[in-house]
């Protein structure tokens, strides 16, 4: 990396959609047949192929074009090769990443793919190589010189490693966090309490790491599908007369976003959706059909075993070098046990003295999810959906499909280990020499029961337990609060539109906030405080209807009494009389952080609340609104670097939204002014009356490109509350997609 390089990348010049188009190769290309890419103001393309394998290569441009830097970080990570762009800094997680092997069943993987599947891979690793090799001298992205790495050549193996990466099991975030609070004496009454709120949101763990370990929590969240709403209602519900459904995922807030919006017509395939840049597959989306989505299920593809008292015989050994860019090369020894990997090497997952902990996870034997994904975009009912789903082995998600016959369902896609009912009841650590904590097999999701067409004509899904599912399948699950609301929503209207799903995406009602209030005042008004920052702050919680609308006044009130009063109560505390690690969790905070109140004595109870009271009142009275405490950061994934980070964050305006409301804006415990990293950032709506009636938006812009002028061009159609559409029938395509390419094939 040069200081040319930096200066580029800190001073990018603003780049017209015009000038960015003029990169896409479009002679002498390695396709059977000409393509036509057509791209509308957003730079979303539109791909129509005469064959599938030429869709695929289209693909791969276009994911070269839009996402370049992304793609080349991307390779290094799923191969623990960071320190090659960041330095020996990185070298634990580097060493981390190796320890997980996303790339462990690489082979096995590659082995299962039909035919087809291997030819539209190929395809599309052709595409991203040839828009590399052609356009990039020339056309790279200021960020990409920056990074100082070059684009490997993209095969197979990069394609298993992304669809690996994406299949992170969200588990793992919180096995950061709790085996951390395992070290500590008391850890059996916390682990005792973490169960019983039975809830846990793992980017509150990340929010509350330090050092690499939180770098290592925000990028699994990052990539890991963490969380999400989606909703679909059955005809009798919907204005059209048609099914309907929503999908708004919630990940990372870093640009370029995750998710790359198209459309893509070819003689299998015709859809519209969003896509992962480095696998040629929609998992949210719609065909003339069906329109599919889903969430996070947090159900757990992995357990943790110590493998101490194995013989060292069954323990494998290792050397490998991580390159490292401005210092030496450094050798490491990576260790595996039956069980799986010996993740207890890495420091960022902390074992108690003697231990060693290995990772057993479903992703590191072989599945199919490629051809699983490649075959929903052709689906053409709700049971077809679910049947591609047949290969599909991680992550574990909350599948959701709506139809043109009017079907809705969800089911739960993944294969789920066989575990005893008593799993994790009193650790989350097996022991490796009990037979009783082996896994007796997988069940595949046409084991499970699902739901199809329910009686109620809605199905909501919010990273809650799958309650249709009569086994344990996860231990920690995102509250209650966000499903409830979306079917208090959908209930309370005669008929449900465009609109209304639409509003469903804004909103920012916490009713379990509101309850908790209304609980907390009860406790308040057992005593009489006089000075005149108190009252006020009690009677903004007074008036607090739940909202964390950015103009809330009430919102603020609310957060600072809840972080003051869990600083204050030793049932919450670290033995630094701090708030501990976990206090933040909001399945916990609305168990048991009133409760623990009212259990204080008479004398405890009034000297508790007389400290919140007045510490809560200063802190209050500097912010007049939730968006003056609550903001969202605009920026682009530079923004961590050091010093010169601040000249790539956009802006940091205001914000809607909180920690479980729908419109996802993630904090912990919050007494100042902060910043939202982790949250609502993609949104789709469908009704499957119209082929037309298909309604995308991104948080930030489609382009990964520093300066484009779509980098973050949609952040004002986002806040507006406005989408763009995309559409299936051709002559509307044409007219919305104004911007036309011809790619033209090789003469041969």
């Amino acid at each position: 990396m040069s200081i040319l390089a930096i200066l580029r990348a800190l001073f990018a010049k603003p780049i017209s959609l015009d000038n960015r188009l003029k990169a896409m190769p479009l002679e002498d290309l390695p396709c059977e047949k000409p393509l036509q890419i057509r791209w509308n103001k957003w730079q979303v393309p539109y791909i129509f192929a005469e064959t599938d394998e030429d869709l695929a290569l289209g693909l791969g441009l276009v994911h070269a074009h839009l996402r370049g830097t992304q793609l080349a970080m991307m390779q290094r990570l799923t191969q623990g090769r960071l320190s090659e762009i960041g330095g020996p800094m990185l070298h634990e997680l580097d060493r981390t990443l190796r320890l997980i092997g996303f790339g462990a069943a690489t082979d096995e993987c590659i082995a299962s793919w039909p035919e087809e599947s291997c030819r539209l891979v190929d395809a599309y690793c052709v595409g991203l190589n040839h828009y590399v090799a052609t356009a990039y001298p020339k056309h790279a992205p200021p960020e990409y010189r920056m990074i100082g790495v070059d684009i490997e050549p993209w095969q197979r193996a990069d394609i298993v490693r992304c669809g690996r990466l994406a299949a992170t099991d969200i588990n793992w975030v919180v096995f950061l966090g709790a085996l951390g609070e395992r070290l500590r004496p008391d850890f059996a009454r916390r682990w005792k309490r973490m169960r019983e709120a039975g809830e846990m949101e793992p980017e509150m763990f990340a929010k509350e790491a330090e050092g690499g370990i939180r770098a290592l929590d925000e990028m699994l969240l990052e990539t890991a599908r963490a969380g999400s709403n989606s909703a679909s209602v059955a005809p009798r519900r919907s204005e059209s007369g048609a099914a309907m459904i929503s999908n708004d995922p919630h990940l990372s807030l870093a640009l370029p976003n995750l998710w790359l919006i198209g459309g893509i017509k070819s003689p299998s395939f015709h859809a519209v959706g969003m896509m992962i840049p480095g696998t040629p597959c929609m998992p949210l989306g719609r065909n003339h059909r069906i329109g599919w989505g889903g969430t996070n299920s947090r159900a757990a593809s992995t357990d943790l075993y110590d493998v101490s008292m194995l013989p060292r015989d069954q323990i494998k050994s290792e050397s490998v070098t991580l390159k490292t860019r401005f210092w030496r090369d450094r050798k490491i020894t990576l260790r595996r046990s039956p069980m799986g990997p010996i993740i207890s090497d890495s420091r960022y997952f902390k074992a108690r003295p003697g231990e060693e902990l290995a990772l057993r996870w479903v992703g590191h034997g072989p599945s199919d999810e490629l051809s699983a994904l490649l075959g929903i975009m052709r689906a053409s009912s709700v049971e077809g959906y679910r049947a591609a789903f047949e290969t599909y082995g991680v992550s574990a998600q909350n599948m959701m499909a709506v139809d043109v016959e009017g079907n809705i369902g969800k089911f739960l896609a993944g294969w789920m280990p066989r575990r005893d009912e008593a799993w994790l009841k009193d650790d989350l650590v097996h022991r490796a020499d009990d037979p009783s904590h082996d896994w007796q097999g997988v069940e595949k999701h046409t084991e499970m029961p699902w739901v199809y067409n329910p009686p109620e004509g809605y199905i909501a899904s919010a990273n809650d337990r799958p309650d249709y599912v009569k086994r344990t399948v996860g231990f920690f699950y995102s509250p209650k609060d966000r499903v409830n609301r979306i079917a208090e929503f959908i209930c309370r209207k005669a008929k449900v539109g465009i609109e209304d799903f639409a509003a469903l995406h804004r909103d920012a009602h916490s009713s379990e906030a509101e309850m908790m209030a209304r609980e907390l005042l009860i406790e308040i008004d057992q005593h009489s405080f006089t000075n005149p920052e108190i009252i006020g702050l009690i009677e903004r919680l007074r008036d607090w209807d739940g909202s964390y609308l950015a103009t809330s006044s009430g919102a603020v009130a609310f957060e600072v009494i809840v972080y003051h009063l869990v600083s204050s109560l030793a049932t919450w505390q670290d033995e630094n009389k701090k708030p501990a690690r976990l206090a933040g969790q909001w399945g916990a905070l609305k168990k048991f952080l009133v409760a623990d109140l009212r259990a204080l004595s008479p004398e405890d109870h009034l000297r508790t609340l007389d400290h919140v009271m007045m510490e809560a009142a200063r802190d209050a009275v500097q912010f007049a609104t939730w968006g003056d405490m609550h903001r969202v950061r605009l920026a682009h994934v530079l923004s961590n670097i050091p010093v010169i980070g601040r000249r790539f964050v956009i802006d940091e305006p205001a914000s809607d939204g909180s920690r479980e409301t729908l419109m996802k804006r993630a904090h912990g415990l919050v007494r100042s002014r902060h910043t939202a990293t982790y949250g609502a950032q993609a949104r789709q709506i469908s009704d499957m009356a119209d082929p037309d009636r298909n309604y995308f938006v991104l948080f930030g812009g489609q382009d990964g490109w520093i300066g484009s002028e779509n980098q973050a061009d949609q952040a004002k159609l986002w806040n507006d509350g406005g989408y763009m559409r995309l559409p299936l029938r051709e002559e509307t395509v044409a007219k919305e997609f104004d911007r036309v390419q011809h790619l033209k094939p090789r003469k041969r």
